[in-house]
């Protein structure tokens, strides 16, 4: 029980670590809406990272996927994975429920752990929360030139928070953060082609 609550304040005092880093930081590239310069290219890669890579970020990928595809955005390729997870964990039954009220399938997602070899392909990593951000940086280091938080393309915020446990309400507030972040990644991407 102790190494429990050695673990959420250590977890917290990283976090808060990161949101000073970031509020002190003159103008942290991954809080800017702009994209990085390898989205510029024909095939841009998209790589979403979420905690277990059940909820949010599969969502974003779906949904960016559909987006792009009713946009005519050509040669995107989008994927996620997970930065605490392990492989093949299925979505909660409420994110698959509320996903699909957004026209989003994840009946068939099965979670996976971020790879470097992901992290090196693509050309945006995006982040759902300053936990993702922090568990990106520790293990992988500074990637900040290709990072940026996905709530940063709805204009409100940068943190999407993990609507795991949170029920069907919880889902339907958070999805619909997810996508208006979406949405805006989305436009962002279009002048690009």
């Amino acid at each position: 029980m102790i190494r429990s609550y050695l673990s959420v304040a250590r977890n917290h005092a990283g976090i808060e670590t990161q949101r000073l880093r970031l509020a002190l930081a003159r103008s942290p590239s991954v809080l800017d809406a702009s994209l990085p310069i390898g989205t510029a290219s024909p095939n841009p890669n998209v790589l979403f990272l979420c905690y277990g890579n059940i909820c949010r970020s599969p969502l974003a990928e779906r949904y960016l996927e559909s987006t792009a595809a009713d946009r005519g955005i050509d040669g995107l390729s989008v994927d996620s994975a997970g930065l605490r997870t392990t492989a093949g964990r299925a979505s909660p039954d409420d994110a698959i429920r509320v996903a699909e009220e957004l026209g989003v399938d994840l009946s068939d997602h099965r979670s996976k752990p971020v790879t470097a070899d992901q992290l090196e392909r693509s050309d945006l990593v995006v982040v759902m929360d300053l936990l993702n951000y922090r568990d990106l940086r520790r293990g992988f280091g500074d990637l900040d030139d290709k990072t940026r938080f996905l709530g940063v393309f709805s204009g409100d915020g940068y943190e999407i928070s993990d609507p795991y446990g949170e029920g069907l309400d919880g889902f339907r507030t958070l999805y619909a953060d997810v996508g208006r972040s979406v949405d805006g990644l989305a436009e962002a991407l279009e002048p690009e082609r």
